[in-house]
């Protein structure tokens, strides 16, 4: 078990089940308050979470009205983890994809709204060249906003200039973290 709890709506509190041998960084309490409150109604919206971790994106939107989610993530301990963790709030309009992320091929197909995503800061830089070269992916961020965890040490934040799709973004901070948001179609972020 661990201290990670979901901040608000209809799960506020909700514990999440993580694993034993937990290798997840999970965005901080006071960045998502901050990031959630920012982006507003989660109301009939649809939401891929992309690197998962045990859910807790994902989760914030379902519990603030999210329609439907998707989550992505490779390791199989954190999808047992984000089913069980789906399962106890109640909300049934999610599903969990064991996969790698930057091979997904069905991005644009699930209508997302919003993507969130949240790698390893040590692998962020090289899951976001990977991604900017996935037609799905790219595709899907005509209709969807993008909102990146971005690494905290400058060496883990490099790369990213490199990508042509790192200058469409726009980073915002919240509690010192910083997020990378874009949209493709021009759209406010």
């Amino acid at each position: 078990m661990s201290d990670i709890k979901i901040i608000s709506g209809k799960f506020k509190n909700l514990k999440l089940h993580t694993p034993a041998s937990f290798e997840v960084r999970p965005t901080s309490v006071r960045s998502r308050k901050a990031l959630f409150d920012s982006l507003g109604s989660f109301d009939n919206l649809n939401v891929i979470d992309v690197c998962s971790g045990v859910g807790t994106l994902a989760l914030e939107a379902a519990s603030r009205g999210a329609d439907k989610v998707l989550c992505l993530e490779k390791n199989s301990l954190h999808c047992e983890c984000i089913v069980d963790n789906f399962t106890r709030s109640g909300f049934s309009q999610f599903s969990v994809e064991k996969c790698d992320v930057t091979k997904y091929t069905k991005y644009d197909i699930f209508g997302a709204d919003v993507i969130f995503a949240d790698p390893p800061y040590r692998d962020s830089a090289q899951v976001f060249a990977n991604l900017a070269a996935n037609k799905s992916f790219v595709k899907s961020l005509n209709d969807a906003l993008l909102v990146w965890e971005m690494p905290a040490k400058l060496e883990d934040f490099m790369g990213f200039g490199e990508v042509e799709l790192f200058s469409q973004g726009t980073l915002k901070i919240f509690d010192n973290v910083k997020f990378l948001f874009i949209k493709l179609n021009g759209g406010l972020v």
